[in-house]
């Protein structure tokens, strides 16, 4: 999925960055829901077939709880600082 452009994280207003669920991924796109959904179903039935699929677009704000944040690691905060 992520050689697709779909993350298993989003990042917070408070510039945070957690992780999504199994199996949950996001993408920022221009396409359809629909090609979205299709192009997600190939994806999953190439890893198990009769996969099931579901497709949100998202306009605005999000909200969650209980979600892991990602800590930075020693080698992110070393390119961070040689950027």
């Amino acid at each position: 999925m992520s050689n697709a452009g779909f993350k298993r994280e989003i990042t917070g207003s408070n510039g945070k960055t957690y992780s999504l669920p199994n199996a949950t991924y996001v993408s920022d796109t221009d396409k359809s829901v629909d090609d979205v959904r299709d192009e997600v179903k190939k994806i999953a039935d190439s890893v198990q077939s009769k996969s099931s699929v579901i497709v949100f677009e998202r306009k605005g704000n999000a909200t969650w709880i209980g979600l892991d944040e990602i800590k930075p690691s020693a080698k992110d905060l070393l390119d961070f600082l040689t950027i």
